[in-house]
């Protein structure tokens, strides 16, 4: 199995079962809040390179009724798997020296992406749905990095409707063309944990501005403060990389695009 590929079985570290699982003591709840850190957009380029901000792309559907065709051709699953295999959580620090340079994981405990922590809670509850999947840990300081890795990092295998269904209720906006993939990173607390969480939106939703409406600099949920003046990124500025370092695999910045707020931000599902 590719799972296995490169692991002997003497290197076993600790065998989990799902009866081992127990109950947080601490309730598990979104009352807290969250916290929003980073966003960007991957750019179709050859090279590592992302948009920061960036911008979803906006809600913006079609007159009804409406036939979709099915989906065909390649499509990601894992798009950091991808660009950047071996440091997937590089864009996210990128991002955050642009955005949020001051924020400090010193008392950070999981950074992890949404898919795994997904994979994680089917485990945890015994879920029928449940497969087989592999993560990469890294301990860095008192942080443990939770990796995503998949077999392959994009699919051409029929999936139903879903990147139609996107493609035709939403418009990408008009200055990041070859934007492909928003991804944002929240912050928050999970039980006893404090998490750090990225993820994929699929697009956003415009909400009209009332009249002397200040709301765009207090989100109700984001403890980000400097949101407004983010969006002052719109206009380009050449790539480059915000931290630099000498990995063979690093990810050039483009200054692009305009903030979104988090709570306005969408996944979109198909039947």
């Amino acid at each position: 199995s590719w799972m296995t590929k490169n692991i002997r079985k003497e290197k076993k570290v600790a065998l989990i079962l799902h009866t081992d699982v127990r109950a947080s003591s601490i309730p598990v709840t979104s009352a807290e809040g969250y916290e929003f850190l980073c966003s960007y957009s991957w750019k179709q380029f050859v090279v590592s390179t992302i948009y920061v901000p960036g911008t979803p792309p906006r809600w913006n559907p079609p007159l009804l009724p409406i036939q979709l065709m099915k989906d065909k051709g390649a499509h990601w699953v894992d798009q950091h798997g991808d660009k950047v295999p071996r440091f997937q959580f590089e864009p996210v620090f990128q991002a955050l020296a642009i955005m949020n340079p001051n924020v400090r994981f010193d008392d950070v405990d999981i950074v992890v992406n949404r898919n795994t922590l997904q994979k994680l809670y089917s485990f945890a509850s015994f879920k029928r749905s449940y497969k087989q999947f592999y993560i990469d840990l890294d301990m860095v300081g008192k942080t443990l990095f939770i990796g995503r890795r998949e077999r392959n990092a994009s699919t051409t295998s029929p999936s139903g409707y879903g990147r139609n269904f996107e493609n035709k209720f939403t418009s990408v906006d008009p200055s990041l063309v070859d934007a492909d993939g928003h991804h944002r990173v929240v912050r928050y607390k999970l039980g006893a944990l404090n998490a750090v969480v990225r993820m994929e939106v699929d697009g956003y939703y415009e909400v009209p501005a009332a009249p002397n409406d200040s709301s765009e600099l207090n989100e109700s949920s984001s403890k980000a403060p400097n949101e407004f003046f983010l969006n002052l990124l719109g206009t380009m500025e050449p790539a480059n990389a915000a931290i630099v370092h000498h990995n063979p695999q690093h990810t050039a910045v483009i200054r692009g695009g305009m903030l979104v707020p988090h709570n306005q931000t969408l996944e979109l599902k198909s039947n």
